[in-house]
């Protein structure tokens, strides 16, 4: 119920996102795309916060405060400027620190077979304020040609300040390349013999690329939006006396890329050798909501000795795989088995001191059923993975993660339809879940998908105040103010003490007014 209240009070149309015109694989994300979402979310929220700052001292509001709520205002327009102040700080200091490699330093170069990136190319990069460069990227480049990050970048030094057992700073020196990207690279071969200080990199709409790891471990991989790959882990890692790809935390995380191989081999190319192919679509990936599948993420490692390519959710701030999330859902079975054990040896029913587990069975038409049946330990599975999905879409929503909340709330009702039909107790919150992904939609600016989702919680629940809210603001977004004004009234009659409810129709009422004059004067 905190959460609802939290989702309900979140709800703002007074300024809706515009659509984005081109979706980011690997959005909800991770890694540097959460990164990524999240600070441009800050950012335009700092924006908004100094732009109402601007307006107010147009108007000549930069007089001494009448009232302490005009007092906190200021306070929070300052607060604001400051915050924006370290937001940009940040994103300089993160870019002096970037070495961007692109077509104008590729054509400089004599030899255009094979290219050496060594300590030498980031001194001659130096700042003229003093910071090194640690970060390297490669972008908008065009081949054929081979880039080798020689075993020079090794000893790369940087100095990092930290501090110690006692709370004392101290200095320390780190070796190695911080982190690598490769971003729009076409026809290029890229090889990597430096020690990499993060052990990762990231690929981004990239095509015909090929990627030799020697040496140097990398255990994780962010691939996204390419296509026509080769990833080669050659050699062996002498302290695992393994291959370099292969550990239990070596991962490969990609969402809308086709043909991508990987290879992990020693340098003979005798011996133990693991290789597999991944393309989103051959791999399953759908649109799901608002969601491409380009969307739809993947990650790739090593399991009981061989690759395999699972689907990765987002659960609790939390990756987890769909086969995870099922040997979770088995665990937590056998847990509430042993808490209900009792002196008859019995669990809900099912004989266990029997070898014969007998579970009740249902006629269904879930997605889940089997035959048209479908069993009660099959249902309690279901119904858990629909609260996991709801809580992780709640959670994501509090960040600011729309989109992947509203993939995890789109979970959760395909998930829990038809469960109503069996027993309309096993999961009542689906309702709910139409009206949080309403709330997703109207964030992202997709009012007719919240309008839609609003009347289905209405259908499955009239009494519910946020279905007939979301509707009013649906319908108020649209500009369909007179029959937006019905549903935010209902909502008013429901809860006549809801400040927000109360304001949004004072809202409709003026904007529904100022349209009738229109058409009396039109």
């Amino acid at each position: 119920a905190m959460v609802d209240e939290v989702l309900l009070k979140s709800d703002n149309t007074s300024k809706t996102a515009s659509s984005p015109t081109n979706s980011v694989a690997g959005l909800t994300n991770y890694r540097r795309w959460d990164k990524v979402s999240k600070d441009l979310l800050a950012e335009v929220e700092q924006e908004d916060e100094l732009g109402k700052a601007e307006s107010a001292e147009a108007l000549g509001h930069t007089r001494q405060p009448f009232s302490e709520a005009e007092a906190a205002e200021k306070e929070k327009l300052l607060q604001a400027k400051k915050t924006k102040a370290v937001l940009d700080s940040h994103k300089q200091r993160e870019v002096s620190r970037t070495l961007l490699l692109e077509q104008e330093w590729l054509d400089k170069q004599l030899n255009r077979e094979t290219i050496d990136i060594t300590r030498r190319t980031f001194e001659e990069s130096y700042n003229s304020d003093g910071v090194h460069k640690r970060v390297l990227c490669l972008s908008n480049m065009k081949g054929p040609v081979t880039i080798n990050l020689s075993s020079d970048l090794s000893f790369l030094e940087s100095s990092s300040t930290v501090e110690n057992d006692k709370g004392a700073k101290e200095t320390v020196k780190i070796a190695g390349v911080t982190k690598v990207f490769l971003s729009n690279l076409r026809d290029i071969t890229v090889i990597t013999r430096c020690k990499i200080i993060t052990s990762s990199l990231e690929i981004s709409h990239c095509s015909n690329l090929r990627i030799q790891i020697y040496q140097e471990k990398i255990s994780t991989i962010q691939c996204d939006l390419s296509h026509d790959l080769l990833i080669e882990f050659i050699g062996v890692d002498i302290k695992r006396d393994n291959l370099l790809f292969g550990d239990i935390n070596d991962k490969i995380y990609h969402a809308g890329v086709k043909n991508l191989k990987l290879v992990a081999r020693k340098k003979s190319g005798e011996g133990k050798r693991l290789e597999k192919s991944m393309d989103y679509l051959a791999d399953g990936a759908i649109a799901e909501g608002t969601a491409t599948a380009e969307e739809y993420q993947f990650v790739t490692h090593v399991l009981h000795g061989e690759l395999v390519t699972e689907r990765l959710l987002r659960l609790h701030n939390k990756h987890i795989t769909e086969r995870e999330l099922q040997e979770q859902l088995l665990r937590e079975k056998v847990e509430q088995m042993n808490m209900n054990s009792s002196a008859k040896d019995h669990v809900e029913g099912v004989n266990i001191a029997d070898d014969n587990v007998e579970e009740e069975i249902f006629l269904s038409s879930h997605p889940s059923a089997i035959g048209g049946t479908i069993s009660s330990l099959q249902l309690k599975g279901i119904v858990f993975s629909c609260e996991q999905h709801k809580t992780g879409g709640n959670e994501a929503f509090q960040n600011g993660e729309y989109m992947q909340a509203i993939l995890l709330y789109t979970r959760a009702i395909e998930e829990s339809a038809g469960l109503d039909e069996i027993d309309n107790t096993l999961f009542p919150a689906r309702h709910v879940l139409f009206a949080n992904r309403s709330a997703c939609f109207l964030k992202m600016g997709h009012h007719e998908k919240a309008l839609e989702d609003a009347v289905h919680c209405v259908e499955l629940q009239p009494s519910y105040i946020k279905g007939h809210f979301r509707k009013g603001l649906a319908l108020h977004a649209m500009k369909r103010y007179d029959e937006a004004m019905p549903c935010l009234v209902e909502a008013l009659r429901m809860e006549p003490n809801n400040k927000q409810v109360q304001q949004a129709v004072k809202f409709c009422e003026v904007n529904l007014a100022k349209e009738m004059r229109k058409r009396m004067d039109g």
